[in-house]
């Protein structure tokens, strides 16, 4: 009697919770007017556009801008970052753990296959790029940019809401124009990195990396971020492979488009296909960890599908499929200690 689930990457709830940190996001903009400079570059908070969505708050060092994902698994991480301090995770300390193999390397003959945001961290795409852009904004200028990029971002969550794809077509037209040399690509991933998706990596999917290399799989990443911006994370983990976004670069700058299409929905599968025919992997003895429905055609290419923290109509699908589900999302409550991520 109940009716199946319907493919959708946002609900209600989402759409209530980017009213009320819209609303928050104006009153930390006046604060901003009132403050002689801005201190530092605002650290943004987590969710999943993975696979996202602007929005703010106002604390005692002032106006901090908080991405939100348009994700309907994300609701709890928004909440999370919004009213708590979001678990961290000491990379370093369990490298000792992850064995072995090197970012690159390709030990074993099955592999698991990770969504990024969301899956392995508190993370999302678009907060990623405000990160590096307003590393490099002078304070002034931060003002203004602030709450447009918020409108624009409630235009990303509609878009995203009937399609991932179309989401990724239209936001990375952000980038055009960017710095594209590979010093500035370097600076931009250790920065992202260090302030951003370092602090926000779920200390359960570090120790399940770590499991899964001592049992013979090698680590994919396949992300809808962009390439360059995750290859610190892929190393820290140990990653033999990464799946990502690839943006087109003209005369050492950005053009804003995708070279190829934007790796999200189906287009994961194929990608995920096509690097196991070359690398000889049997997917049917594979794995596969995602939290969005958005991750479905992924995590049915392979034998062992993992939900990771999922809500709604993933949650249901995996019951219905009887997957593991893993409450890994939960560390960003911070009901569960961890210590600060090293560089």
């Amino acid at each position: 009697g109940a009716p199946e689930p319907v493919m959708q990457t946002c609900d209600e709830d989402d759409q209530a919770a980017m009213e009320s940190v819209l609303s928050a996001i104006t009153g930390g903009a006046e604060k901003d007017k009132r403050e002689e400079e801005v201190r530092r570059p605002a650290t943004l908070a987590s969710m999943d556009f993975d696979d996202d969505m602007l929005t703010g708050s106002a604390g005692e060092g002032g106006f901090e801008p908080v991405m939100q994902t348009c994700d309907e698994d994300d609701q709890a991480a928004m909440e999370s970052v919004l009213n708590r301090g979001v678990a961290a995770c000491d990379i370093d300390e369990v490298d000792k753990n992850l064995a072995f193999a090197e970012f690159g390397a390709k030990t074993g003959k099955r592999a698991a296959f990770f969504d990024l945001d969301g899956t392995l961290c508190a993370s999302n795409v678009v907060s990623q790029y405000a990160v590096a852009k307003l590393a490099k904004m002078p304070a002034w200028l931060k003002l203004f940019w602030v709450p447009f990029y918020a409108c624009k971002c409630l235009v990303y969550l509609i878009v995203d809401k009937f399609s991932r794809t179309a989401f990724n077509n239209m936001f990375f037209g952000d980038f055009a124009g960017m710095d594209a040399s590979e010093k500035a690509k370097a600076e931009t991933a250790r920065l992202v990195y260090d302030e951003y998706t370092s602090p926000r990596v779920f200390p359960a999917a570090v120790e399940a990396i770590a499991g899964l290399k001592r049992d013979g799989y090698d680590v994919v990443l396949v992300t809808g971020s962009v390439d360059f911006v995750v290859e610190p994370l892929a190393k820290a983990i140990g990653a033999s492979h990464v799946i990502a976004n690839a943006l087109e670069e003209k005369d050492e700058k950005f053009t804003g488009k995708l070279v190829g299409p934007a790796v999200a929905d189906d287009e994961k599968r194929v990608r995920i296909e096509a690097y196991a025919r070359g690398a000889g992997y049997d997917l049917s003895k594979c794995a596969a960890y995602g939290d969005s429905y958005s991750d479905l055609p992924m995590l049915e290419c392979v034998g062992d599908p993992r939900c990771v923290s999922p809500q709604n109509s993933l949650r249901i699908k995996a019951q219905k499929e009887g997957w593991p589900v893993l409450e890994w999302g939960a560390e960003t409550t911070g009901e569960n200690g961890g210590a600060p991520v090293a560089a």
